[in-house]
């Protein structure tokens, strides 16, 4: 449009004669499905929202840790004497997986990507949230594929899930599904809930086989399958109290860890006590922080006591057993403890005597100024003597406490103002100069007090223990420091946890409940775990029924779909060589072993399927190689168009960064210069892509091809009905999938 000069100058024009340019989307930000220990981030509600992660910690930030070991049975079968023999099966009550699957999808090189939670570890598994979860992506344009390691656990309505994801990123076109197939058990339940030492082949086959018959024939080009589950290198949050009880013969009858195997009977024993300690504690702890809070009217000492009901002693196993293993060793680290205590309650213990001492000496000071002036020599140098002793004894008090709490430099400051008034004051009586200096004196002392004063409101304020509160913490604490440092092997060691509610004020009891969990909770509770911790060491070490046990457990926990895994090797893949290489030949990281050993036969009728062209990847072993992804394809297997991975998804690339690049000609004049704008715009991407080796030819022209204009792309009805269409032709490379090597002899010549 050109511009109304009205003004003689000199104008500057800038004239855009280049096209735009397409800004290339990431490949690789899978979104992930599932069930998180947490549902809330910083008031935020994550349950059905997309989430953006960017690390393993960064999810364990928002989401949470790892579920807990919900273990039904573990079939034990014995010897002629009852003594442990083998496992037969490891049953689950249920199981949550998308936690371990975070960790090997980072593990495996994935990055950044989104996490829609469908409810924490108290809610079932249930297909509805799944629908749900994938619904909510439509809000989130980032998003290029779509991992769901948790739907395995639907049992029948898992195809449904699976479907309706395909569905999804079809409609979308600028997302990929990663799909999980069941395994089952001979029993008919998936391995991760039923494990065996030796899943059979022919239900593994029949899961294949479920698979290719009930995921349906729609948009297959959209996903893709990979088998067998992976062991994967994580770590499951097992212990003996995750075992304890749990342990069955053929006929559901609980068998006794010691009974199977005798070396474990001490051990055992000794990690019930300590069980039972935590358990107690737990409970008891449980119990006082609820009628603490609830608790909502004056009590005496007594009637706090039977409100509250805690126990007068807390019996200390862990001192029974660890003195039976190794007393002077254990002596020494409860040493440690004492010190530890001593260090995170210092300021308590030290301060509440020092209060008193401080507060005590300002009112000896303050009784001792009261007789300034006096009324006569004799008593004005009785008085001065007193306030100048009274004071050395405050100025000792405030010293101490300074060094406990900082807050108390400007009281000292204040202190040595009042006594350079206090050694000024006139060393003979007389009477005016006298009493205007005494004035002054008790002046400076009344704003020495009011600075102490201001300081213990503040401490207050953030504590409100009353002082007898406060002295009585601090004997309890110091017998039980005394009780740590001079621990000794004898039996009933106790503590006296009863004489914490004696002096405890109504309104100090939320801040007591918090004390209750600090003091005794967290230290106390810290202190049988780890005791256990060692115990359940030692038994591992001494029992080697109890080890195989654990480790048989621990391998089952550590069992799961590979999808996960897959997702952080496309994305490893897609940053190393780009989205057009195949995400195949590559080895999975943190991966211990497969339930499956598939062979070169047993992969022909997973790679090509004669029926629906359904093709399933296999994940192979390979000696000196490791476990290998040794599949490329699709499920849409048959279709030469889509068959690969890697070709759909380059698609699936190509087309959302030209779909946003050209979202600025929208409502643009429809004519030639837009039309020249456009196919530029492509052209320079494409020529960019074929010299990354994304596409194939020995020139940009044999690469694709980018037609858009009247009369090859559009009719003039299609101009007047505002539509602008744009040929794209790519020849993407394909895998080398089949590699065929030729030998001949060649024979002698004369």
């Amino acid at each position: 449009m050109a511009n109304n000069y009205l003004t003689p100058g000199v104008y500057v024009q800038e004239i855009s004669t280049l096209p735009g340019s397409v800004v290339e989307v990431q490949s690789a930000i899978p979104a992930f499905i599932g069930h998180t220990e947490k549902t809330r981030h910083e008031g935020r509600e994550l349950k059905g929202v997309p989430e953006h992660i960017v690390s393993f910690k960064d999810f364990e930030a928002r989401f949470g840790g790892g579920p807990p070991v919900d273990l039904k049975s573990v079939v034990i079968q014995t010897d002629t004497r009852g003594r442990f023999s083998q496992i037969d099966a490891v049953n689950f009550n249920r199981r949550f997986l998308l936690y371990e699957a975070m960790f090997m999808f980072f593990a495996s090189g994935g990055g950044e990507c989104y996490v829609v939670s469908t409810g924490d570890y108290n809610s079932k598994i249930e297909p509805d949230p799944f629908l749900a979860a994938i619904e909510s992506l439509n809000a989130v344009d980032d998003v290029t594929l779509l991992v769901m390691p948790e739907a395995i656990l639907l049992g029948e309505s898992l195809y449904g899930v699976q479907q309706a994801a395909l569905a999804h990123c079809a409609a979308r076109q600028n997302r990929f599904a990663i799909l999980d197939m069941m395994e089952e058990s001979a029993e008919g339940k998936s391995i991760l809930l039923n494990w065996k030492n030796a899943p059979t082949r022919d239900q593994w086959r029949k899961g294949c086989e479920d698979f290719r018959d009930r995921v349906g024939i729609m948009n297959l080009s959209y996903g893709a399958a990979y088998t067998p589950y992976i062991v994967a290198d994580t770590r499951p949050a097992l212990g003996y109290q995750d075992l304890r009880g749990k342990l069955k013969d053929g006929a559901d009858k609980e068998l006794p860890l010691a009974s199977l195997d005798p070396a474990a009977e001490v051990a055992v024993n000794y990690l019930e006590m300590a069980m039972g300690d935590k358990e107690k504690l737990l409970e008891q702890v449980k119990s006082a922080r609820e009628k603490l809070e609830n608790a909502g009217k004056e009590l005496t000492a007594d009637e706090m006591k039977e409100e509250i009901g805690l126990p007068d002693q807390l019996r200390l196993n862990d001192v029974i057993i660890a003195a039976n293993a190794d007393p002077d060793k254990y002596k020494t680290s409860m040493k440690g403890t004492g010190k530890i205590l001593d260090g995170m309650f210092s300021s308590l213990i030290s301060d509440a005597p020092q209060r008193r001492k401080l507060v005590n000496s300002l009112e000896g000071l303050e009784a001792a100024l009261d007789e300034l002036p006096g009324n006569d020599a004799d008593s004005y140098k009785v008085g001065r003597e007193k306030s100048e002793s009274a004071f050395q004894e405050m100025a000792a008090a405030l010293k101490s406490a300074l060094a406990l709490n900082g807050r108390f430099a400007d009281a000292n400051d204040k202190a040595a103002s009042l006594k350079t008034d206090l050694e000024g004051l006139p060393a003979e009586y007389d009477a005016d100069p006298v009493a205007e200096a005494a004035k002054t004196v008790k002046d400076k002392f009344g704003e020495l007090k009011k600075s102490v004063e201001d300081v213990y409101k503040s401490d207050s304020a953030d504590s409100a223990l009353t002082d007898d509160l406060s002295q009585h913490l601090v004997d309890l604490l110091k017998q039980l420091q005394s009780k740590m440092k001079n621990i000794s092997d004898a039996e009933g060691e106790a503590l006296n946890i009863g004489q914490l509610v004696e002096k405890v004020p109504a309104k100090n009891l939320k801040q007591m409940a918090a004390l209750v969990d600090v003091l005794f909770c967290e230290d106390l509770y810290a202190a049988i775990v780890d005791n256990m911790t060692r115990l359940a060491e030692g038994l591992y070490s001494t029992s080697a029924a109890y080890r195989s046990i654990f480790d048989t457990v621990r391998k089952a926990l550590k069992i799961q779909p590979p999808g996960a895994a897959m997702a952080g090797l496309y994305a490893a893949t897609d940053n190393a060589r780009g989205v057009w290489k195949a995400p195949a030949n590559i080895s999975l990281s943190s991966c211990l072993g497969l339930t499956q050993t598939i062979n070169a036969l047993e992969q022909e009728t997973l790679n090509v399927d004669s029926v629906a062209g359904k093709s399933i990847n296999a994940i192979r072993p390979f000696p000196g190689k490791g476990f290998l992804v040794w599949g490329a394809r699709t499920l849409d297997g048959n279709n030469q168009e889509w068959r690969y991975v890697p070709v759909r998804r380059f698609f699936i690339m190509v087309e959302e960064s030209v779909r946003r690049a050209t979202s600025a000609s929208v409502f643009e004049p429809n004519d030639a210069n837009l039309w020249s704008k456009v196919k530029g715009m492509i052209d320079n991407y494409l020529i960019q892509k074929w010299k990354d080796g994304a596409l194939m030819g020995a020139a940009p022209a044999e690469a694709f091809f980018v037609n858009v204009g009247l009369g090859q792309t559009m009719t003039e009805e299609d101009i007047l009905d505002g539509r602008l269409i744009v040929d794209i032709g790519m020849a993407v490379v394909r895998p080398a999938e089949f590699i065929i090597l030729r030998f001949m002899h060649k024979m002698q010549q004369a």
